[in-house]
């Protein structure tokens, strides 16, 4: 789990390949800007991205198949999302 005193003001946070779940509450950033989910991640949890006020871009991975509940809410200033991910 990372949070904003752990992160601290990383703009960016590279997910291993070898990650499939991105659990509740983990990221909490207010510095971070781009968000890159890789194509390993299934499921990306509750209040995953809570909170990341900067959020401007996210990518989605092609194997994300379950979002939960506020995953980004509170990132009020994301202006591009791209998925990867089959519909």
């Amino acid at each position: 789990m990372y949070n904003k005193d752990v992160v601290g003001e990383l703009t960016s946070i590279e997910i291993p390949n070898n990650i499939t779940r991105i659990g509740d509450y983990s990221f909490r950033s207010q510095y971070l800007t781009t968000l890159n989910v890789p194509d390993s991640v299934t499921e990306i949890g509750d209040s995953a991205f809570n909170a990341c006020t900067k959020l401007t871009e996210i990518t989605l991975g092609s194997g994300v198949e379950t979002i939960g509940q506020w995953a980004f809410s509170g990132c009020t200033q994301v202006a591009t999302i791209t998925s990867m991910a089959m519909v």
